[in-house]
């Protein structure tokens, strides 16, 4: 390969020779170019060359870093002392041979395998086991996205588009398009360390068409096609969730401080488990409700599941021995060592990190008898102040019927793009806001 900044060809020195006479001849003949004195007369030649240098470092860079994560690969799968996983590895290693977002699913590779060498909370069976389905499953989507003739479904909006890939009845997953696509995939990477990855749709970062984002396998569930709710028509498949599935998905999604939890974005399965899609809105910096810095009202959590009516269920005496089981084991789950592995792309804020340890420390053993609402209402006491007035407001705005926190959603969410929304109605809803949740900077 020619580096084009150190020589010229042939064409080029004509070209030069024509249009730029020289001021002085070169020891190879006349009529070439003196080099030094051609760039100090001519800037644009100067910022063409600084460019051309430039592109040609970080095209060197890339192929150094390509290398390098592909060394490392092959270098930690070979030291992985499972051979029936070191077979897997090298199946998807396979796979990146013959694909174009071969870099991502290389340092996908390296990635998970770090973290099974030096976090004690991956280094298990488990994780490779559901590590090597992942990847697997994404390195064949992408294969076949290049090499069959698959038809691409349209999911989400324009600014978060994606495509559900299929070829017939064969569903290869999803191709999230996130920027940075992390907060996906984080929230996978926890699900292991706090147990719940019956409850995170799988997650890894691989850029599809040349657009980053995340890839979901897919995920047979069913779930509503509305945002608001009402408590007087909920779907007949929500009873399929029993009480300590409730529980437990809805603990985690409080945990991970998840601000999207509306009645499109729950799915249940075919065997009544909660399986949480769309995993971009976590790890809220609130733990309380109120205003930003910049006056904007805001809620520490959006989960439409405290008004099911499992939130009401009592808990049993084994019921709630579990969940105690759990919440210890939460306690103790080292996230400075997750978070701060050079690995680990999600960087999130000292306050975002601080209001997650916070709401791990706040958890408190349940009890018989206790209902999630009761929980719920206990851990964030000001959810609940002055949502039985706020329903009829927003039933008069939207003309749809709403449950209490869906009314609340709507003042927090939709009111800066509800379209109709009247100054006087705007007012009315600023005036709640300050009665039940004080005024804006307080």
């Amino acid at each position: 390969m020619r580096l084009l900044h150190n020589s010229f060809n042939p064409a080029e020195m004509v070209f030069f020779a024509k249009n730029f006479p020289s001021d002085s001849t070169s020891s190879s003949g006349a009529g070439l170019i003196n080099r030094k004195s051609f760039y100090l007369k001519n800037p644009i030649a100067i910022w063409s060359k600084q460019l051309r240098n430039a592109l040609s470092l970080i095209f060197c860079l890339f192929t150094i870093c390509s290398f390098a994560n592909e060394h490392l690969a092959y270098k930690l799968v070979k030291e992985l002392p499972h051979k029936k996983y070191q077979a897997r590895f090298f199946r998807i290693l396979s796979f990146a041979e013959e694909i174009n977002a071969s870099e991502d699913l290389l340092f996908e590779i390296c990635r998970t395998l770090k973290y099974f060498n030096e976090i004690p909370g991956f280094h298990n069976r488990d994780y490779l086991e559901k590590q090597t389905t992942l990847l697997h499953q994404g390195a064949a989507a992408l294969w076949a996205s290049e090499n069959r003739n698959v038809s691409y479904k349209p999911i989400g909006n324009k600014e978060h588009l994606g495509f559900l890939l299929s070829e017939g009845r064969k569903q290869f997953g999803a191709f999230k398009k996130r920027t940075p696509p992390h907060t996906e995939v984080a929230a996978w990477d926890l699900s292991h360390l706090f147990g719940c990855t019956d409850h995170i749709a799988p997650s890894c970062a691989l850029s599809f068409q040349g657009n980053p984002g995340s890839y979901q396998p897919f995920v047979r569930a069913r779930v509503e096609n509305r945002l608001f709710q009402t408590l007087d028509h909920l779907p007949h498949y929500h009873e399929r969730v029993d009480t300590f599935t409730f529980w437990k998905a809805n603990l985690f999604a409080l945990v991970l401080g998840h601000t999207d939890l509306v009645t499109s974005n729950i799915p249940i399965t075919k065997w009544g488990n909660l399986v949480f899609l769309d995993n971009e809105n976590l790890f809220s910096a609130h733990n309380r409700v109120g205003f930003t810095a910049d006056g904007t009202f805001i809620l520490p959590i959006i989960d439409f599941m405290v008004e099911w009516p499992q939130a009401h269920v009592p808990l049993t005496t084994q019921e709630a021995k579990i969940l105690n089981t759990l919440l210890a084991k939460w306690k103790v789950v080292d996230l400075d060592t997750y978070f701060d592995h050079p690995f680990t792309r999600l960087k999130l804020s000292e306050r975002a990190v601080s209001a997650l340890k916070e709401r791990i420390a706040k958890l408190s053993p349940v009890k018989k008898g206790q209902t999630y609402a009761e929980f719920f209402d206990a851990f964030y006491p000001g959810l609940k102040r002055g949502r039985e007035v706020l329903v009829p407001l927003i039933e008069k705005i939207t003309q749809v019927p709403h449950s209490p926190y869906s009314a609340l959603l709507f003042v927090a969410c939709c009111r800066g793009w509800w379209e109709g929304l009247t100054q006087e109605e705007d007012q009315k809803l600023l005036e709640w806001v300050e009665k039940y949740h004080g005024p804006r900077g307080q």
